[in-house]
């Protein structure tokens, strides 16, 4: 995105970027800096409705210094935006940058979740224009159907069409809502991609770490609001149903109806805009509705645990990464003692019980993937499962 401050030169005033769009002229008042674009008061009134754009940081024109690509390197911040009141952990920001690839391909990064955006986008709009063809379809079978007593049926007709106009106008007002907020992303993104390339060039390695941050926080919470948005979508059918008593005409009030068959998108729309997020360390969706209730403390003396599964309700499967002998140790939930052990070759990495072939799966670190049964309280004989040899672990 290229957004220039126009000026007035006459009395030195700038003009509003969304009015100059719509050909109209207003002298600008505020500037957005995520949006890199300036705003009359009625336009940036607007700018603060959207949920979206509300935490966007807007200042007065005239604090605004421009140059000549419409960006001014003052305006990537050099401050952290998180108030806190203690942090722990602390790390040096030019440790963080150069020990993580993060920073240095975001770019491609972006580009690749502008792309799975995309992808996401052009769906949407096939949606929004089988939905118009799907209107269509059923305007013309009713038409079909009352021709040769159109005298009689006017009315009916005409009440049908404003049904079926109304239930077309809020699906496509559904799509134009999500619609509107990828092309949102996608331009938002744009800017973030000028943005980063001109402060790599010519910004500190700080303004680069904190406007990263800024951009990845920004991109979750548009994310998760188009995940919000799109994760009750549901694929529509119309088709047009005859009136079975039109015989009796006088007793008709209508021609008929439109049925509506919903059915669930099994896959993941945004599940590729999610892969790209997870490359810079964005993951969604959160599960924010679940919670964690402590229980107790089990202790296992001179162990290294690695990692635990509950088998069914009674049990938990530990993984003891000892130097001398690797174990597998069968616990009592309710006791919090060992119930049975068994020797295994590797460090556990990972288990996995499936409830109903009643079987553990168990990864280590090494290009091979392990399975064991329960008879009663006791592991079974571990096996060796055959494994792909491109992948690796579990």
């Amino acid at each position: 995105m290229n957004t220039e401050l126009t000026m007035d030169h006459g009395n030195k005033s700038f003009e509003c970027n969304a009015c100059k769009r719509h050909e109209q002229t207003s002298e600008a008042k505020f500037w957005c800096e995520q949006c890199s674009e300036a705003f009359c008061e009625k336009c940036n009134l607007m700018h603060s409705w959207m949920k979206l754009l509300m935490t966007h940081d807007v200042v007065p024109i005239e604090d605004v210094g421009c140059s000549t690509d419409g960006l001014d390197l003052r305006e990537v911040s050099e401050y952290c935006r998180i108030d806190h009141r203690k942090c722990d952990n602390v790390k040096q920001i030019e440790e963080i940058v150069h020990s993580s690839g993060t920073y240095n391909s975001l770019l491609e990064s972006l580009n690749d979740i502008k792309e799975s955006t995309k992808t996401v986008l052009q769906t949407k709009e096939q949606e929004k224009a089988n939905i118009n063809v799907i209107g269509e379809n059923t305007e013309e079978d009713a038409a079909n159907f009352i021709q040769g007593i159109r005298s009689k049926l006017d009315i009916c007709f005409e009440v049908f069409k404003k049904q079926l106009t109304a239930f077309r106008d809020e699906q496509n007002t559904r799509l134009n809502i999500r619609i509107r907020l990828l092309e949102q992303l996608i331009q938002s993104i744009e800017q973030w991609i000028k943005v980063i390339e001109v402060v790599q060039t010519s910004g500190s390695i700080t303004q680069l770490f904190v406007h990263v941050e800024t951009v990845k926080q920004q991109i979750e919470a548009s994310i998760k609001e188009l995940e919000h948005l799109c994760s009750s979508d549901t694929e529509i059918h119309v088709r047009f149903e005859k009136n079975k008593t039109f015989q009796k005409l006088e007793s008709v009030d209508e021609i008929g109806s439109f049925s509506m068959e919903e059915r669930e998108i099994e896959s993941n729309e945004l599940g590729g805009v999610f892969k790209m997020c997870s490359k810079i360390g964005i993951c969604i969706p959160k599960f924010e509705d679940i919670s964690i209730e402590y229980s107790r403390t089990i202790h296992f003396p001179r162990s290294k645990l690695t990692c635990g599964a509950c088998i069914a309700e009674k049990f938990i499967l530990v993984g003891d990464a000892t130097t001398n002998q690797k174990m597998l140790h069968l616990v009592d939930r309710t006791t919090g003692l060992t119930i049975s052990k068994t020797g295994i070759t590797g460090d556990v990495k990972r288990l996995y019980f499936d409830k109903v072939l009643n079987r553990t799966f168990i990864s280590c670190y090494s290009k091979g993937l392990l399975n064991a049964d329960f008879k009663g309280e006791t592991i079974a004989k571990i096996n060796r499962m055959s494994f792909n040899t491109d992948f690796v672990g579990a």
